[in-house]
């Protein structure tokens, strides 16, 4: 899911990976890619899954 924010020129997105160290990985790349650009202060965070409220919310869970 891709975000932004056009007035702060911000964005950004919401992935989902299988698991933590595929989601460090692709940040580690990412951010990379984009300083390669020229972009900076980049923020990058990894979460776990809320199973039970995403499930109310009909979130893509795979198991």
């Amino acid at each position: 899911m891709w975000t932004e924010n056009a007035e702060a020129k911000e964005a950004g997105g919401i992935y989902l990976f299988k698991t933590k160290e595929t989601a460090q990985s692709y940040l580690t790349m990412h951010s990379a890619s984009l300083e390669s650009f020229g972009i900076t202060d980049i923020r990058g965070k990894i979460f776990e899954i809320n199973e039970a409220l995403s499930t109310i919310n009909n979130g893509p869970i795979q198991k």
